[in-house]
């Protein structure tokens, strides 16, 4: 993807290098099983403090509601998989 819209860009194709930083646990991609996914948002969280995490697809699938989400509320919470109560989405919101 990034070498068919980086040359419009301006951008340099990708190298095997930088594909595999931005799988690590500190890069921007994220790939690959439910808890690889899991296990990195969490790292993030331990570096940002964030309180929300959105993510885009623009290729394949992720199980994110039913595998990954449960598995981070797990770790942060320490109990269960139901979410902090206050953090679940505001349904209808604008």
């Amino acid at each position: 993807m990034m070498d068919q819209i980086g040359p419009e860009r301006g951008w340099p194709p990708m190298t095997r290098h930088a594909f595999d930083a931005g799988l690590g646990l500190r890069g921007a991609n994220f790939a690959g099983c439910p808890v690889q996914v899991a296990e990195k948002i969490v790292h993030q969280h331990g570096i940002f403090g964030h309180q929300r995490f959105l993510i885009q697809f623009s290729v394949g699938t992720l199980l994110y509601g039913t595998e990954v989400a449960p598995l981070v509320r797990r770790e942060l919470d320490g109990v269960g998989s139901e979410p902090t109560p206050g953090t679940e989405p505001a349904l209808g919101a604008p």
